[in-house]
């Protein structure tokens, strides 16, 4: 493999805020990863099923998935109930 093929790799650190004991995944990806790309890495390193809405946070800008936030709004509609005290399904 010459240097043009070479994938670069980087090593992150994911941890829960709030959660005691501290639940910490360390991760290596490619360089090119996509946020898409690292959301689903992430939802596969800690168990989840991808049923919540997310965001990445970076210098001030956020990112995420503006169709899924739309999908899952309009799921919501449907089998929500609204009232003064907040939301409930």
């Amino acid at each position: 493999m010459d240097a043009e093929q070479k994938v670069g790799a980087v090593q992150l650190s994911a941890r829960l805020r709030g959660v005691s004991p501290p639940v910490t995944r360390r991760l290596r990806i490619a360089e090119q990863t996509s946020l898409a790309e690292l959301h689903a890495v992430l939802q596969v390193a800690f168990g989840w099923s991808d049923g919540h809405l997310y965001t990445f946070q970076i210098r001030g800008w956020q990112f995420g998935d503006p169709a899924r936030a739309i999908e899952l709004a309009l799921a919501c509609r449907r089998r929500c109930r609204y009232s003064p005290r907040g939301v409930r399904l």
